[in-house]
């Protein structure tokens, strides 16, 4: 009797621990890149790293350096965010649809946020 308590206790235990993990916010520390060859005035394309569970760093050039806005997001729907000032960012399609124009950008995940310094750097060394 008591073996089935515990076997009870562990399965529920291990349910919700399945659930958190399933609509939890999977993208923090994780560095993200979108294509933006539609924005020909920009140049290059966006980079966001998220910092936390509601902040993010959308990095930019600005005088032939790297710098970064620190903004807020949050989770609307499962693997959809909304992006404050910027768009949103379906998770799963890895998609950017920007707010401004409705353009919607092809993203992909980085290895490491340190990526985003040498592939912004590249741009940076190549306008030199």
């Amino acid at each position: 009797m008591i073996f089935k308590f515990y076997k009870l206790i562990f399965f529920i235990i291990l349910f919700l621990i399945s659930i958190n993990h399933s609509y939890g916010f999977d993208i923090v520390k994780k560095a993200i890149r979108c294509d933006a060859s539609k924005f020909q005035t920009r140049g290059y394309p966006f980079f966001f790293y998220f910092d936390s569970e509601k902040k993010f760093h959308s990095y930019f050039i600005m005088n032939k350096k790297i710098r970064h806005h620190n903004f807020d997001y949050k989770q609307i729907d499962s693997g959809i965010y909304d992006l404050s000032f910027i768009g949103f960012l379906n998770k799963d399609k890895l998609v950017l649809t920007h707010s401004k124009y409705n353009t919607k950008f092809l993203c992909n995940f980085l290895d490491t946020k340190k990526e985003i310094n040498i592939q912004l750097q590249k741009f940076i060394d190549y306008e030199k």
